[in-house]
């Protein structure tokens, strides 16, 4: 029995809704822009260093929630996450034949939103790949413990 951690598209929004954790019994096949947010994420959500194929895979965000980091910095290290992500896939984009949906034109951070109950935040970025297909997506974050 294997299990598959994925995202899941919601097709009337372009946006992505949850993680899903489940037993498939045939294997999952990503494809296209889905794909390319799988990778992203995977490369955002990712501590620099850890990776022990490519250290310099994964970004600083992290730094933030090992607690030493001020709510103030996060946006800051949100948008600096952003853009050592791109710049990692570029680079492996670069190295591989992927199809044009699968391959990053461009990400963008689009907001850091505090949750309502302070305990929170809420990632919105998009991201476009070289065919034009554009994701907006957000990434609930819990700040306390």
């Amino acid at each position: 029995m294997s299990f598959d951690i994925h995202l899941e598209l919601s097709s009337s929004t372009s946006q992505i809704q949850l993680l899903s954790f489940g037993d498939y019994s045939q294997a999952l096949g990503v494809r296209g822009l889905h794909k390319l947010v799988t990778r992203f994420t995977k490369c955002f959500f990712t501590p620099r260093g850890t990776d022990l194929s490519d250290p310099n895979y994964g970004t600083t965000l992290m730094l933030f929630f090992g607690g030493t980091g001020d709510t103030r910095d996060l946006a800051m290290l949100a948008a600096q996450a952003v853009n050592e992500t791109v710049e990692k896939l570029r680079e492996y984009d670069s190295m591989y034949t992927l199809d044009s949906d699968e391959r990053l034109l461009s990400a963008e951070l689009l907001n850091v939103v505090p949750t309502t109950d302070g305990d929170g935040v809420d990632i919105y970025v998009s991201i476009r790949n070289v065919e034009g297909s554009t994701a907006k997506f957000v990434f609930p974050l819990t700040l306390t413990t």
